[in-house]
C-alpha cells in the first residue's frame, strides 16, 4: 500500500492567503501541517504524508541553504516530525568522486566531494563542492531536540510523473524506449512500515504508524528488529555493516547531547555486538546485531541504527565515448548482485566525478546503463553523466544499499531504563 506524500517546493513561498498569492492555483495549507506559509528560510522544501500531522524537511544537505535548514530544524519547531535520509532525485543529480578504497569513506557519515558540481548549476555554485551525510544533520538535530525524529527515503521522481501502465510523457528518439522503471526513476528509496499483519491492514495503519515511527527508511536492505527491550535486536536477510550513532546527556539541561558512537564487535557466534568491544572501527559485516542500551554510560540518551551494503564491481570493459549505442554497455569481472543491478537502480564510478548511471537491464556480468533522457529539469537529468576517463582494469562500478531505523530513545529511572516517549506514541 503506498501512502500520499505531497512535496511542498512553492508552499515555503506562496501560500494561499499572502498577499501576493491567488487563488485558486496556491497551495491551501493542510490541518495541522506545520509553517506552511512563508519563513525566513524561503527555499525550506517540506513533505506533508496523508494523515500525518506536522512536516518532514525534504533534502536539507544538498539545498544551497543547508545551513539556515540545519538551523531551523535545530531551533525547536513543534511541527517538525523528521527530515529526508536519502532521496533518489538528488542522487541522481549530484556528482560525487568515489575513492577506490573503503576505508577513505566514512562508514557513518559518508562525505564525498565533486570536482564539477554541475548538479547545482542552476544555484550558481562554481567548482568544486561536497555532499555531506544527511545522517550529520539527523543526528545533530535528534541531539539538539532530544525528542523523535524520523528519518524517510524516497525516489522524489516528481518530474516522471505516471507509472509503467500510464505514461505522462512521449519517449524521445534518443531515450530508452522504456515505460518501467529505468525511465521512470521510480524503486530507489522506500520508508518500510511495521503494519499488523501483511494480509489484513489499512491505509489508517500505515499512516498512524509513519505517526509513531514503527517504520525504517531502506534503499534495498530487508531488516526485521526489536526494539523494546534493554538489548536492541536486529536481523538482516543479507551480511551488512552495521554502525549504531547516537546522544547522551542531560534530559532536562538546556545543553545538547554529545554524540555517541557506539563502538561495535564480532562475538564468537558472528553477531555484531557493543558488549565487550575495545577496538575502534566498522565491524564485520554481519546478518544479526544486538546492542545492550545497559552499556551506554548516561541518565538520558538515544541510539540509532544503520545498516550498509558496498559492493565494488572491476570494470573489465568500459564504454566507448564514441559510440553512437542509446545505451552504455559495461562489461564486469564478475556476475553482479542482482540486488544491485535491478532496472532503475543507480551505479557510481571511481575516479573523476560524475553523476550515477541508472540501470537499464543486465545479461551476465555486462550491465546496460541509461545513456540520455530528451525530458527533465537541467539539474537532475543524467546527460552529464559521462563515461570519459574510466580505465578498464583500475576503476568500478560502486553499488550501495543502506537501512536506516528510527532513534531509540531511553531514560535511568527506579526501575530501570524506560522508554520516555513511549506514552506519546501510544495515544
Amino acid at each position: 500500500m503506498t501512502l500520499a506524500v505531497t512535496e511542498s517546493q512553492i508552499g515555503a513561498m506562496c501560500t494561499k492567503g499572502d498577499s501576493h498569492c491567488k487563488s485558486p492555483c496556491d497551495p491551501v495549507p493542510p490541518e495541522n501541517g506545520g509553517p506552511w506559509t512563508t519563513i525566513d528560510i524561503n527555499n525550506l522544501h517540506r513533505e506533508y504524508i496523508q494523515d500525518v500531522p506536522g512536516y518532514f524537511v525534504q533534502h536539507p544537505t544538498t539545498d544551497p541553504q543547508r545551513e539556515d535548514i540545519l538551523t531551523h530544524m535545530k531551533s525547536g519547531d513543534a511541527e517538525l516530525r523528521g527530515l529526508e535520509v536519502y532521496n533518489g532525485w538528488l542522487e541522481q543529480a549530484w556528482d560525487l568522486e568515489i575513492p577506490s578504497d573503503d576505508a577513505d569513506i566514512d562508514p557513518l557519515y559518508p562525505f564525498y566531494k565533486s570536482g564539477d558540481c554541475t548538479a547545482w548549476s542552476n544555484y550558481k555554485h562554481s567548482g568544486s563542492c561536497h555532499l555531506k551525510s544527511p545522517m550529520q544533520y539527523w543526528d545533530s538535530t535528534l541531539q539538539a531536540l532530544k525528542r523523535p525524529i524520523y528519518g524517510l527515503a524516497d525516489d522524489d521522481s516528481f518530474v516522471y510523473m505516471g507509472d509503467s501502465d500510464d505514461s505522462h510523457y512521449s519517449h524521445g528518439k534518443n531515450d530508452v524506449q522504456t515505460d518501467t522503471a529505468s525511465w521512470f526513476r521510480f524503486g530507489l528509496g522506500w520508508s518500510m512500515v511495521d503494519v499488523p499483519s501483511a494480509a489484513d491492514f489499512s491505509a489508517a495503519d500505515v499512516s498512524n504508524a509513519v505517526d509513531q515511527g514503527r517504520f525504517y527508511a531502506s534503499t534495498g536492505i530487508e531488516l526485521s528488529y526489536d526494539t523494546s527491550g534493554d538489548v536492541i535486536t536486529v536481523t538482516a536477510k543479507e551480511p551488512v555493516v552495521f554502525g549504531v550513532a547516537g546522544g547522551v546527556g542531560e534530559e532536562a539541561s538546556s545543553t545538547p547531547l554529545s554524540p555517541l558512537n557506539v563502538t561495535l564487535c564480532a562475538s564468537s557466534d558472528g553477531t555484531v555486538t557493543n558488549v565487550n568491544c575495545s577496538a575502534m572501527g566498522s565491524p564485520p559485516a554481519a546478518t544479526k546485531l544486538q546492542v545492550d542500551l545497559r552499556e551506554v554510560s548516561g541518565s538520558f540518551f538515544y541510539v540509532r541504527i544503520q545498516a550498509m551494503v558496498r559492493t565494488r564491481y572491476p570494470i573489465k570493459t568500459a564504454p566507448s565515448t564514441s559510440s553512437k549505442a542509446k545505451t552504455w554497455e559495461f562489461e564486469l569481472d564478475a556476475t553482479p548482485n542482482p540486488a544491485d543491478v535491478l532496472e532503475g537502480r543507480l551505479l557510481r564510478a571511481t575516479g573523476k566525478s560524475r553523476r550515477p548511471f541508472v540501470v537499464q537491464s543486465v545479461s551476465g556480468s555486462k550491465v546496460q546503463v541509461v545513456k540520455s533522457f530528451s525530458y527533465g529539469w537541467g539539474d537532475i537529468t543524467p546527460d552529464q553523466t559521462t563515461v570519459s576517463n574510466l580505465v578498464a582494469g583500475t576503476d568500478q562500478l560502486v553499488a550501495e544499499r543502506w537501512a536506516w531505523m528510527q532513534p531509540v530513545f531511553r531514560k535511568v529511572s527506579a526501575i530501570g531504563l524506560v522508554d520516555p516517549f513511549v506514552t506519546m506514541l501510544s495515544v
